[in-house]
């Protein structure tokens, strides 16, 4: 492989959720292509005017004890370090290539293993068949010290779950309604000095006797307003429960459409149910 080959990657969504995936399993792929995913490289990709355009970059390497080691970045080229839609849409990249048989894969992140198990037959995934992902266990903490009196959104003062699933989260029960609106409290609470490593941030909407269905709308941490978030449905749903407000499983409604969350309390892992898709391949010139 030459040095100055262009970069092969796939697209995929889950939700609305976009991914760039990058194979380096390959030792020879690894070895050229790894080094140059530079933090400049990453973010010229992420461009949605002059790249390719993606929420994270799902970058795929040989692992010794499970089946892949999946490392995600955002758009900006912060790591992240867990990514449910991600993850499902790396199971799905595998599957559809039939490089492997099993029906559930596990894969080493930064959160520690996470799982993906095909719904339905092999063949079936990115097509009628959902994919489940194991996301560990969700823990509800202490709301931070800077946080005790809440934050003022718009004319109210609201005060954030904050939630950990591998990565950071603050729930508010408030509802912007403006994609101005969304942008300025997301921003607000992502650099809050109470996450002094900036925080991913979900606005939930109740529906008035429903308790298994929730809305959400989502400002990820080193991407903005993202149509769906993966580990944003499992906050989400964690922190309804928590509040007495909803009863697992719940459907959580994004505006790319809905996952469904089952989570039986805390100590338990909690598990994210959606589909995925494959959009197109191309190459990444350098």
């Amino acid at each position: 492989m030459k040095p100055h080959s262009p970069i092969p990657f796939t697209k995929l969504q889950g939700l609305g959720n976009d991914f760039v995936l990058v194979d380096l399993r390959a030792p020879d792929q690894a070895a050229v292509d790894g080094p140059r995913l530079t933090p400049q490289v990453i973010r010229a990709i992420a461009d949605r005017k002059r790249g390719v355009g993606f929420d994270q970059l799902l970058v795929l390497r040989s692992s010794a004890r499970v089946h892949c080691l999946l490392d995600i970045f955002n758009a900006d080229a912060t790591l992240a370090e867990m990514c449910g839609n991600g993850l499902r849409a790396a199971a799905l990249y595998l599957w559809t290539r039939g490089q492997v048989s099993d029906r559930e894969l596990v894969f080493e992140t930064a959160a520690g293993d996470r799982s993906a198990r095909a719904l339905g037959p092999l063949e079936a995934v990115g097509q009628s068949a959902a994919i489940e992902c194991e996301m560990g266990v969700p823990r509800v903490l202490n709301v931070p010290a800077a946080l005790k009196r809440g934050v003022r959104l718009g004319t109210k003062t609201r005060h954030p779950v904050c939630v950990n699933v591998g990565n950071p989260h603050a729930v508010v029960f408030s509802w912007p309604k403006t994609q101005v609106e969304l942008a300025k409290w997301g921003r607000l609470l992502e650099t809050h000095r109470a996450f002094p490593r900036r925080t991913n941030v979900e606005f939930v909407r109740l529906r008035a006797g429903e308790r298994h269905i929730i809305e959400v709308k989502v400002w990820e941490r080193g991407v903005g307003i993202t149509e769906a978030c993966g580990t944003g449905a499992v906050a989400a749903a964690v922190a309804a429960i928590r509040q007495g407000l909803a009863d697992s499983p719940v459907e959580v409604r994004f505006p790319g459409g809905v996952a469904e969350v089952r989570w039986d309390g805390a100590g338990q892992p909690a598990f994210l149910r959606g589909h995925a898709l494959e959009v197109f391949s191309g190459n990444w010139p350098l």
